[in-house]
């Protein structure tokens, strides 16, 4: 009887200026172990935070054992399926929602939130009556104006500089 010695090989996959290689390198079963284990940790590690958390006896939670293909619950790492929403009777993603309009809208409110920080007490403390939708006379005596006509012009100034800040969202 012969005693075949098992064989270990890697695959290199390199570019030397324009040149694509690939490779099979053989190797001793130490190197390839050492090549290989960080993206079995890896691996391990993708496996186990994809399992469910359940409870024990004594209220603690540990990762599920169970086979998952037999498993009715979502698993937490699994990726998101319409469907599986759907019969858990969760809202879906508009499927019609315009991306672009999504993102020009999230700028805007950026480009705001970074406008508003840079005021100065006075003129955020405005901001933040019309925020919380008070009244112009209201806003008037909570800020210390004489007048309401006072709060009003510092109103429509804040206004209009923000409206110019922020013209390109437009």
């Amino acid at each position: 009887m012969e005693n075949k010695k098992k064989e270990y090989h890697i695959h290199i996959h390199y570019t030397v200026q324009e040149d694509t290689i690939d490779e099979i390198v053989p190797v001793t079963e130490k190197q390839y172990r050492e090549y290989r284990h960080l993206e079995w940790n890896e691996a391990r590690q993708r496996e186990r935070d994809s399992r469910c958390m359940v409870p024990t006896k004594t209220g603690r939670l540990k990762r599920c054992i169970a086979d998952c293909s037999k498993c009715d619950k979502f698993r937490s790492g699994t990726p998101l399926s319409m469907e599986k929403m759907k019969e858990d009777g969760m809202d879906t993603p508009n499927q019609n929602a315009d991306i672009e309009e999504a993102l020009m809208y999230k700028e805007l409110l950026s480009a705001l939130t970074d406008a508003l920080d840079e005021l100065d007490p006075d003129k955020r403390a405005i901001a933040q009556a019309i925020m919380d939708g008070k009244k112009n006379k209201d806003a008037a005596e909570d800020l210390g104006y004489a007048a309401a006509s006072t709060y009003n012009y510092q109103k429509r100034q804040l206004l209009a500089s923000l409206r110019e800040r922020l013209e390109k969202y437009r």
